[in-house]
């Protein structure tokens, strides 16, 4: 919600205290599309990675977000890889 609005540091402060905690990908879809969707792509991708090694299933919304963040900053070479 917060990300959405373009809170972006009100959101990583909420998103950081309870990613240990989440085990749904919901949460973190959220955190990513709204940091792409607000101009924080390298934000978005490194919460990506850290989305990665938790072992939470993906789906087409993570992608989604991860592209769009990509797209938003010209990063050609990092969305070809996904």
């Amino acid at each position: 919600m917060y990300a959405k609005c373009g809170s972006i540091n009100t959101a990583l402060q909420v998103f950081n205290q309870v990613k240990h905690k989440v085990l749904t990908i919901t949460p973190w879809n959220a955190i990513i599309c709204g940091l792409a969707m607000h101009g924080h792509a390298r934000t978005s991708l490194e919460t990506f990675s850290d989305l990665l090694t938790r072992g939470i299933p993906l789906n087409s919304i993570t992608f989604i977000g991860v592209l769009s963040a990509c797209c938003h900053a010209g990063l050609v070479e990092e969305g070809e890889t996904f």
